[in-house]
């Protein structure tokens, strides 16, 4: 019992640095597909980015340094996007922020110090935890306890109410570094009707050392015209 009750606590401290609001992370997924992110505190700057393969896929990338924000979107795949593809959503420029919007693409315009990756969340939502090795863990966690953060790194609902019961005792594999910060939690997903098989995995790096996001080039920035054609094209796809 003690094992148990002393490696969760290590758990929960594992993640005590992300307040410092200075790290990388990757978030990988079959069905969600690969999520990336600088948090990068002491320049009030975050990079963030979600890429989803194959036909239909798309690529958002999300830059803030202080109060400007950049998108750059790739949805040159999706089915609704015919005729002539505007620069603002082939990958080619970095828009900016259309009027009353907070989010775009499926990017939240999110801020260093926001819960960006919900990993706090997931290590307080273990239920069993034994220690397999001097960094290691493996236990079960409530899935329907964990917040997802901002970038909405877990199952969406249809999935969470398919698995039911289920979800409340997840298995889970976990590794710290030699500091014992969270470098990775990681758990499968079972394969339901209409759901195949999924792994989730969560890494975390670069703690207080994470490259600071740059303002895009002048030339990279699109200008009013190709803001204008942005709005609509998504107008036309109802986005």
């Amino acid at each position: 019992m003690t094992k148990a009750v002393d490696a969760r606590a290590e758990l929960i401290a594992s993640v005590a640095a992300l307040d410092d609001g200075n790290y990388e992370f990757r978030h990988d997924s079959y069905y969600y597909g690969l999520r990336t992110g600088i948090v990068h505190a002491p320049s009030d700057a975050i990079e963030l980015g979600a890429f989803v393969s194959g036909e239909g896929g798309s690529e958002v990338e999300y830059r803030r340094i202080g109060d400007e924000i950049w998108l750059r979107m790739d949805f040159s795949r999706w089915p609704q996007m015919t005729g002539e593809v505007p620069d603002t959503l082939d990958g080619e420029l970095w828009a900016t922020p259309l009027p009353g919007t907070d989010r775009l693409g499926g990017m939240p315009f999110a801020r260093p110090g926001d819960d960006i990756t919900g990993a706090r969340s997931l290590v307080g939502s273990v239920r069993t935890v034994t220690r397999t090795g001097s960094s290691r863990y493996a236990g079960t966690f409530d899935l329907t306890r964990v917040t997802a953060g901002e970038m909405e790194l877990i199952p969406d609902e249809p999935y969470l109410r398919a698995l039911g019961d289920r979800a409340r005792s997840l298995p889970f594999h976990a590794e710290t570094d030699v500091r014992g910060r969270l470098k990775i939690f990681t758990f499968d997903l079972p394969e339901l009707p209409r759901y195949g098989p999924d792994e989730m995995s969560l890494l975390l790096s670069e703690y207080g050392t994470a490259r600071a996001p740059q303002r895009p080039g002048d030339g990279e920035i699109a200008g009013p015209d190709d803001m204008a054609e942005m709005k609509k094209s998504l107008d036309a796809m109802d986005f």
